[in-house]
């Protein structure tokens, strides 16, 4: 039988869990703790937790994202950056001196570019 993932055994955890309390929730995880055994992957279990709390948040719709920007954005902009994404947003910034200005948005799955660097790269490779 081939080795689960990470990921895989953060969606069996999800599934084991959801929508249960108190006992219920203690038996679950009980049960889950047995299988982490038998497929002796108590090891995976800081990875699997790490994706659980991913895959938890996938599924009520929130989007984890870093936004860079080459200095400190306003809340009126990091508001506007939610807004775009309906609202459903785990944002953490960073300023990267790097950056000559504009924005970089980084999500799970996806890399929105919009710094100046990356444009000028654009026009530079149209022009020519």
């Amino acid at each position: 039988m081939a080795q689960l993932i990470p990921r895989q055994f953060a969606k069996i955890l999800y599934q084991l869990t959801q929508g249960k309390t108190g006992k219920e929730l203690d038996q679950a995880l009980d049960t889950f703790q047995q299988y982490l055994q038998e497929q002796r992957a108590t090891k995976k279990l800081p990875y699997i937790l790490e994706e659980f709390k991913r895959y938890s948040k996938q599924q009520d719709g929130i989007i984890e994202m870093e936004v860079s920007a080459a200095r400190s954005l306003s809340d009126k902009t990091l508001k506007e950056i939610e807004k775009a994404f309906d609202g459903k947003v785990e944002m953490t910034t960073r300023i990267d001196e790097g950056l000559v200005g504009g924005i970089i948005i980084k999500t799970q799955n996806r890399i929105l570019d919009g710094s100046i660097t990356t444009q000028l790269q654009t026009l530079k490779r149209e022009l020519l």
